[in-house]
């Protein structure tokens, strides 16, 4: 799970525009759900602390 986690984040990281996307378009609740932790996730994470959304 840490590899996957990586991953996710180091693209997260590179991309920030996906991030901008998944918050402005509707989503249901399954996706703002997963969205909000990966937001936790990052926030959490001093490597990735810096993105912003």
């Amino acid at each position: 799970m840490g590899e996957i986690r990586d991953v996710l984040l180091k693209s997260l990281k590179d991309n920030p525009d996906v991030l901008k996307k998944l918050e402005m378009e509707e989503s249901d609740g399954k996706t703002r759900a997963l969205l909000q932790l990966i937001l936790k996730e990052i926030q959490d994470d001093p490597e990735y602390s810096g993105i912003n959304h």
